[in-house]
């Protein structure tokens, strides 16, 4: 996986020192301002490791308590009767303290209860079975679980995309750095780097009366972004742009 992740922000890195080459001027300054911290952020997020390793579900200070009985052990607790063989307990304290073997249960018991049921009419084996409704609607699929969408981003991954964001809606933009930054938003998309929802707001920015509404979300912005290249006639650039369409909406930590 780290070595996964490591190739992957060097191909996005490279191409975004690329956009930034091609974006030098006077009119790009907003942009290559963008640009230079999304090159700083990309260089140290890949020698970072990533997913980020988690915890052990049990520290090792309580790792020895759970430790199990070793073989002799177990063998003198059969010995006495004290445990069967699947390890479970056959004994019993009383109330006068004095240690009692569990009995097993009668089996006379058992066969009675059969034999009754045999003689008598079984009519609940006529009655078909309760049918259960299925969940959704009828559909066996499982429903959609929203909260890989709200996992945190990196953030030079926000970084990252708020840069590709101003690249694709410049009205200066050429063709070539709107392929190159199409071609690091589907990358960071299908490797699952991205997270969110892109039909609106952020679900921080709420608004409130007397307050001016809160800007988009940032895959809400970098959607519109994206749907601005469409109006390019190159096939190349086009075809970007499904690609990362595509990505975002297919993708299972974007809603």
């Amino acid at each position: 996986m780290q070595a996964q992740h490591q190739d992957t922000m060097k191909d996005v890195l490279t191409k975004t020192i690329r956009i930034q080459k091609e974006m030098r001027g006077r009119r790009y300054r907003d942009v290559a301002a963008k640009l230079q911290e999304a090159v700083d952020a990309l260089g140290n997020f890949r020698m970072e490791d990533w997913p980020p390793k988690s915890l052990p579900a049990t520290p090792e200070w309580m790792q020895d308590s759970k430790k199990a009985p070793d073989q002799e052990e177990l063998g003198s607790a059969l010995a006495f009767g004290d445990l069967d063989v699947n390890g479970n307990g056959n004994h019993h304290v009383t109330e006068n303290g004095e240690s009692q073997q569990q009995e097993e249960p009668a089996e006379e018991a058992t066969t009675s209860t059969v034999a009754e049921s045999a003689d008598g009419d079984d009519t609940s084996a006529a009655e078909p079975a309760a049918e259960t409704p299925m969940a959704n609607g009828g559909s066996l699929e499982p429903p959609f679980d929203e909260s890989s969408t709200t996992e945190p981003m990196h953030g030079a991954v926000k970084i990252s995309l708020a840069a590709y964001t101003m690249v694709l809606s410049h009205p200066s933009r050429t063709t070539r750095v709107c392929e190159m930054a199409l071609d690091c938003t589907t990358t960071l998309l299908n490797n699952r780097y991205v997270s969110g929802k892109a039909g609106g707001r952020d679900e921080d920015n709420s608004t409130s009366k007397g307050q001016d509404p809160p800007p988009p979300s940032l895959l809400y912005a970098l959607m519109q972004s994206i749907a601005k290249c469409s109006e390019s006639s190159s096939d190349t650039v086009q075809l970007g742009v499904v690609k990362a369409l595509m990505a975002l909406m297919t993708s299972p930590k974007c809603g």
